[in-house]
């Protein structure tokens, strides 16, 4: 990726993941240090998906989120090139330590619901917020990260629908099973062989770990079985910001607890199991992972909102 007539100088590999590899690069024009991020066209978000992270990008404006500074192709990959966010992804934390301390994590909540707002108000959607996408910088702060699997506003160019199990709000889970349904897959999670070379056959995520994504490619947004037709819930009808909020509060509460959320959220256990915590924090992530999506925070500003009035809470009927 480096030679004379490049505007960036690669220095160092960052890390791997489902949509692609990260470069840290020294970038001329800038002046400065980049991320550089390269996505090859047969992995499942290809060159669609990453120009379509790189507009997810281009307008927020968040302290939380890294700006992105340009969308380039070149052969058979697309290059987004970002703000360089130096430090360490919670999933590697968490294996790590198991759990965060609550203080930190409720700072680091604070700072995700502000990104979330940030987000939400360029009518975007992240879809796919859990540990491994959220990066504890070497300030104390954090950063949402990888925005491949976003939807942007209603003219969303994106013809996949993502997941990550025990993150994925119920509607989310069962929109993709759906879809899995409509196109008669039977590989869940189709890899490049870029992917397929860094994940040993039967290797499984530890309990504490992250998972991967799992990607449906499909531009269908219901489907016929038979006579039957399965409209819901589709990509169209999810209420994909207070997905995002659910997502949200399963990063939290595997922060909490140090247990990922069940990928069933009928079974999930109640965060009160794992020990004694704030009534506040715990009503934030109770009410946030509601199965009904019409029973969690309207908004991330409610939701922000409802951090700050911490100082004023009064738990209520506890069921949680």
């Amino acid at each position: 990726m480096s030679g004379r007539n490049e505007a960036y100088r690669i220095e160092s590999k960052l890390g791997q993941g489902g949509s692609g590899e990260v470069y840290k690069a020294w970038h001329d024009s800038l002046g400065k240090h980049v991320a550089i991020k390269e996505v090859m066209h047969d992995c499942p978000v290809g060159s669609k998906g990453a120009r379509n992270e790189f507009l997810a990008m281009n307008n927020i404006r968040s302290p939380y989120v890294p700006k992105v500074f340009a969308f380039l192709e070149k052969g058979s990959r697309s290059i987004l090139v970002m703000e360089l966010v130096e430090g360490e992804s919670l999933d590697k934390l968490l294996a790590l330590r198991r759990k965060i301390d609550q203080p930190q994590v409720a700072k680091w909540y604070g700072q995700l619901a502000s990104a979330l707002v940030a987000i939400h108000r360029e009518n975007v959607a992240h879809r796919d917020i859990k540990p491994s996408n959220i990066i504890a910088t070497r300030s104390g702060e954090v950063c949402l990260v990888d925005f491949s699997a976003a939807i942007v506003g209603v003219k969303n160019e994106t013809k996949f629908l993502s997941r990550s199990p025990g993150y994925a709000s119920p509607e989310q889970n069962e929109a993709f099973r759906l879809m899995n349904i409509c196109t008669g897959r039977m590989n869940p999670r189709p890899m490049c062989a870029q992917q397929m070379s860094s994940h040993p056959a039967g290797a499984l995520p530890m309990d504490h770990g992250d998972t991967e994504t799992d990607f449906a490619n499909t531009g269908h947004t219901g489907c016929s079985s038979g006579s039957e037709f399965i409209a819901q819930p589709t990509m169209r009808t999810i209420d994909w910001k207070r997905s995002d909020i659910y997502s949200l509060g399963a990063s939290i509460y595997h922060l909490l607890t140090g247990s990922r959320p069940h990928e069933h959220a009928n079974v999930l256990a109640p965060i009160s199991q794992f020990g004694r915590f704030d009534d506040h924090i715990a009503y934030l992530v109770d009410r946030s992972m509601r199965i009904d999506p019409s029973e969690r925070f309207g908004s991330a500003k409610q939701l922000a909102a409802a951090m700050r009035a911490g100082a004023f809470f009064r738990p209520p009927a506890a069921r949680y």
